[in-house]
């Protein structure tokens, strides 16, 4: 009865002030039965006569190929939800990554990390799973049905959009990361398991509802039973808002092998993010106050990551190289 008022409470607030978008999905999109939508696994695109895309720059700097990004509305080509999309301009397949966002933050606050990520060859998909605000603080989405609706966006991915023109995805074997809270619904879609899922990361993952009023459990308690490649990236100075006991160490130690832990060891939990949200997000957490190198480490080693197990035939083991990451790290892997 509580969540129920609680719940009415964050509606007529949002309402009667601004409005707000908790999440809904488009109301086209199919609702099919949990294990059937994991089940689904589409055909993948047509490569337009060429061979997939395979990146070999540095990935800690910038890639060579051009990209744009657009933004589409929920049921515009039929997308679930609002969402962004990052991608090379030169005609050309590539693989397909799914970035889930932070709780309390937007999708549009990792446009520096995903501009970055496409200039290696990579469509970058950001849904906007909610809108911040009073809602999340009280579980409206609590982080159960955040999962439920980015598998809907898993299974939505199409091999091609027209805005895109050239573009086409491989939209069978993707990459699934996520930030805090997201690192958690990225990894509840795999334990779930949706097949399309071939390699997962972590951005300082948190296993929390997130906000006071969630009470949710979290997903750490037992070994993932998964088997997909892992890597997970941790802020050394985390703090509390990426508490221990629920942190990025939980993660690791669940994740079944291959598994990789890189722990940036002076940047915080919102250092990653484009920099005027990470200003905003050092003022509840702790952070490093020149936050460039972690932008560059998080994306250079999404490239590396995904890179190896999305871009290579058959894939190959993730190398980091201490000489050539942009920041001190601590690293583990099992």
């Amino acid at each position: 009865m509580r969540e129920k008022r609680n719940a009415l409470v964050a509606v007529l607030i949002c309402t009667s002030l601004v409005g707000c978008d908790f999440g809904e999905l488009c109301p086209t999109v199919p609702t099919d039965d949990a294990t059937d939508s994991a089940a689904r696994k589409p055909a993948n695109a047509p490569n337009l006569d060429v061979n997939p895309f395979v990146g070999t720059e540095d990935p800690y700097l910038p890639g060579s190929l051009g990209v744009t990004f657009i933004d589409l509305d929920r049921c515009e080509a039929d997308a679930p939800l609002k969402m962004r999309v990052h991608a090379p301009t030169a005609a050309g397949a590539y693989p397909l990554i799914v970035l889930q966002h932070a709780f309390q933050i937007t999708n549009h606050s990792y446009d520096q990390i995903a501009a970055h990520i496409a200039s290696h060859g990579f469509v970058v998909i950001l849904p906007r799973m909610y809108d911040p605000g009073i809602g999340p603080i009280i579980g409206m989405p609590t982080s159960e049905l955040e999962t439920e609706r980015a598998s809907v966006v898993v299974d939505w991915l199409p091999p091609r959009l027209e805005r895109l023109p050239g573009v086409e995805f491989n939209n069978v074997n993707i990459g699934l990361v996520g930030h805090s809270r997201g690192g958690r619904v990225a990894f509840g879609v795999a334990v779930a398991g949706n097949e399309r899922v071939a390699a997962l990361a972590g951005i300082d993952p948190v296993d929390g509802g997130g906000g006071p009023g969630s009470n949710q459990a979290g997903i750490t308690a037992e070994p993932f039973t998964f088997d997909i490649p892992s890597l997970i990236i941790g802020a050394g100075i985390g703090g509390n808002c990426a508490p221990e006991g629920c942190n990025y160490v939980q993660f690791f130690d669940a994740c079944p092998s291959p598994s990789t832990l890189v722990i940036a060891n002076d940047y915080g939990h919102g250092d990653m993010l484009d920099e005027e949200t990470a200003a905003l997000a050092a003022s509840v957490c702790l952070a490093n106050e020149v936050r460039e190198p972690m932008r560059r480490l998080t994306a250079g080693l999404l490239v590396a990551f995904f890179r190896a197990r999305l871009q290579n035939d058959p894939p190959t083991s993730v190398q980091i190289e201490p000489e050539a990451i942009p920041a001190a790290v601590s690293t583990q892997s099992k």
